[in-house]
């Protein structure tokens, strides 16, 4: 049985470094849960990185400082026990210099958990003025496969 901790509100620091393509990629964020009242809660995700270098794929020098958002709701033990839901919407690659910095993300997901570390969890997603594409949204299923220890 999943029980909620005693403290309501979550946060978590991120940071990645990477060299991809001849670029040099710092990022970090900081990712908020509230736990409103069992079984709802929102959260909420901020992103800052910096990309530097000539990146080989694009074919270009590259200094940028990408930011990204993104804020939700989810339900937990949504129609079937172990279950979640959630819709989610935000912008995950916000900066002028390369492509649309308008790209917005909406997401909807169903996830269930197959046992104790596994869990499976379709959904859908709208990207609206999708970066460097010339249709002006894309409509597309995911499905996630998860793997909890």
């Amino acid at each position: 049985e999943y029980t909620l901790p005693k403290q309501p509100i979550t946060v978590r620091l991120q940071y990645t470094h990477a060299e991809i393509n001849g670029s040099t990629i710092n990022a970090g964020g900081i990712n908020a849960e509230w736990a409103i009242k069992r079984p709802f809660g929102v959260f909420g995700r901020l992103g800052i990185g910096n990309y530097n270098g000539f990146n080989t794929a694009l074919g270009q020098d590259l200094d940028l400082n990408p930011k990204s958002w993104a804020l939700g709701f989810a339900v937990r033990n949504f129609l079937i026990p172990g279950s979640r839901a959630g819709i989610a919407i935000g912008q995950p690659f916000v900066e002028n210099k390369v492509g649309n910095a308008t790209q917005t993300n909406l997401e909807g997901y169903f996830g269930l958990s197959l046992n104790d570390h596994f869990n499976i969890s379709p959904g859908f997603l709208i990207v609206s003025n999708p970066n460097n594409r010339d249709s002006s949204t894309i409509w597309q299923w995911v499905i996630r496969f998860g793997f909890e220890f």
